[in-house]
Protein backbone atom coordinates (compact mmCIF):
# COMPACT_ATOMS: atom_id res chain seq x y z
CA UNK A 1 0.00 0.00 0.00
CA UNK A 2 2.90 2.66 1.23
CA UNK A 3 5.12 1.52 -1.66
CA UNK A 4 3.10 3.31 -4.41
CA UNK A 5 3.26 6.46 -2.47
CA UNK A 6 6.80 6.52 -3.23
CA UNK A 7 6.62 7.59 -6.53
CA UNK A 8 5.47 11.21 -5.28
CA UNK A 9 9.05 10.76 -3.29
CA UNK A 10 11.62 13.25 -4.57
CA UNK A 11 15.01 13.82 -2.80
CA UNK A 12 17.25 16.49 -3.15
CA UNK A 13 20.69 16.52 -2.05
CA UNK A 14 22.41 19.97 -2.14
CA UNK A 15 26.03 20.48 -1.75
CA UNK A 16 27.16 22.82 0.63
CA UNK A 17 31.37 22.96 0.47
CA UNK A 18 33.82 25.94 1.20
CA UNK A 19 37.01 25.99 -0.92
CA UNK A 20 39.83 28.54 0.73
CA UNK A 21 42.29 27.49 -1.79
CA UNK A 22 46.09 29.95 -1.04
CA UNK A 23 47.37 31.58 -3.98
CA UNK A 24 49.87 29.01 -3.99
CA UNK A 25 47.33 25.92 -4.50
CA UNK A 26 45.44 27.66 -7.46
CA UNK A 27 48.68 28.09 -9.08
CA UNK A 28 48.43 32.14 -9.35
CA UNK A 29 51.54 34.60 -9.60
CA UNK A 30 52.24 34.48 -6.35
CA UNK A 31 55.94 35.79 -7.24
CA UNK A 32 55.28 38.81 -9.31
CA UNK A 33 52.54 40.63 -6.81
CA UNK A 34 52.06 41.52 -3.41
CA UNK A 35 50.89 39.10 -1.03
CA UNK A 36 47.79 40.24 0.34
CA UNK A 37 47.12 41.01 -3.36
CA UNK A 38 47.50 37.91 -5.05
CA UNK A 39 45.48 36.11 -1.75
CA UNK A 40 42.70 38.58 -2.27
CA UNK A 41 42.76 36.75 -6.03
CA UNK A 42 42.43 33.39 -4.92
CA UNK A 43 39.93 34.30 -2.42
CA UNK A 44 37.71 35.30 -5.20
CA UNK A 45 38.28 32.53 -7.15
CA UNK A 46 37.48 30.37 -3.60
CA UNK A 47 33.92 32.56 -3.37
CA UNK A 48 32.94 32.04 -7.19
CA UNK A 49 33.93 28.64 -7.42
CA UNK A 50 31.54 28.25 -3.92
CA UNK A 51 28.67 30.25 -5.24
CA UNK A 52 28.27 27.90 -8.23
CA UNK A 53 28.38 24.83 -6.45
CA UNK A 54 26.31 25.59 -3.43
CA UNK A 55 23.69 27.51 -5.70
CA UNK A 56 23.35 23.64 -7.89
CA UNK A 57 25.31 23.85 -10.91
CA UNK A 58 26.00 21.27 -13.04
CA UNK A 59 29.38 20.39 -12.91
CA UNK A 60 29.35 21.65 -16.49
CA UNK A 61 27.78 25.21 -15.90
CA UNK A 62 30.30 25.41 -12.99
CA UNK A 63 32.74 24.89 -14.79
CA UNK A 64 32.60 27.00 -18.07
CA UNK A 65 31.65 29.67 -15.53
CA UNK A 66 34.54 29.45 -13.69
CA UNK A 67 36.29 29.49 -17.03
CA UNK A 68 34.59 32.71 -18.00
CA UNK A 69 35.40 33.85 -14.31
CA UNK A 70 39.12 32.61 -14.69
CA UNK A 71 39.66 34.67 -17.60
CA UNK A 72 39.06 38.02 -15.95
CA UNK A 73 42.13 37.88 -13.95
CA UNK A 74 44.63 37.14 -16.58
CA UNK A 75 46.67 39.36 -15.28
CA UNK A 76 47.50 37.38 -12.08
CA UNK A 77 47.84 33.93 -14.08
CA UNK A 78 44.30 32.82 -13.68
CA UNK A 79 43.93 31.44 -16.86
CA UNK A 80 47.40 29.35 -17.28
CA UNK A 81 46.85 26.12 -17.89
CA UNK A 82 48.14 25.07 -14.47
CA UNK A 83 44.98 26.76 -12.45
CA UNK A 84 42.53 25.97 -15.03
CA UNK A 85 43.89 22.05 -14.48
CA UNK A 86 43.95 22.75 -10.62
CA UNK A 87 39.84 23.74 -11.16
CA UNK A 88 39.66 20.36 -13.04
CA UNK A 89 40.83 17.86 -10.38
CA UNK A 90 39.13 19.79 -7.94
CA UNK A 91 35.85 19.75 -9.70
CA UNK A 92 36.51 16.12 -10.42
CA UNK A 93 36.61 15.93 -6.57
CA UNK A 94 33.61 17.79 -6.09
CA UNK A 95 31.49 16.14 -8.74
CA UNK A 96 31.99 12.43 -7.71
Amino acid sequence: MWGSAMHNLTIVIKKDITCNFSADQWGLLTNSFPRDEIEEVANKLNSQLNDYVNNDYSKKDTHDGMFNYLSQWTRYGAFDSEVRGFLDVVLEEIYK
